[in-house]
């Protein structure tokens, strides 16, 4: 393929996108998240079909209990720390990321503090409500 090319249509959505040149040969699809998504699903499904792939998931359970052997109490340690990590508060992990009081800080400082984390907080729920629209986009197809 030449290296000259800087455009391809998107096998998904069918638009042209300008194509990265590290990986010309390699990319079929746009930056849509919807086209990437919908390109990893055809691929995943080509790839379970291949003859040498279909078991590829099956009896793996003896490797894992093997493994946890050599590895005792992984299973343990890793639960403890999912349910101490699901407990742990936002506020709580702020208190972490931000030791210094407030109490020490000019009301300049306090004031821009506060303003960070209004903007984080916007950008979340903007992001939550991006999410929630994308995934409501993909059940539709």
């Amino acid at each position: 393929m030449n290296k000259n090319i800087t455009k391809k249509e998107c096998d998904i959505c069918h638009k042209t996108f300008p194509v990265d040149p590290r990986v010309i040969k390699r990319q079929h699809v746009c930056d849509k998240l919807q086209c990437k998504l919908k390109h990893k699903r055809r691929y995943n499904k080509q790839w379970r079909a291949r003859k040498e792939n279909i078991d590829y998931f099956k009896g793996r359970y003896q490797n894992l209990k093997q493994w946890l052997k050599q590895h005792p109490g992984y299973l343990k340690n890793y639960r403890e720390q999912k349910k101490n990590a699901s407990k742990q508060k936002s506020s709580d992990i702020q208190v972490e990321i931000t030791p210094i009081n407030n109490n020490d800080l000019s009301i300049d400082a306090v004031e821009i503090i506060n303003d960070i984390q209004v903007e984080i907080t916007t950008n979340i729920n903007k992001g939550k409500r991006r999410l929630i629209k994308l995934i409501a986009d993909i059940q539709v197809e």
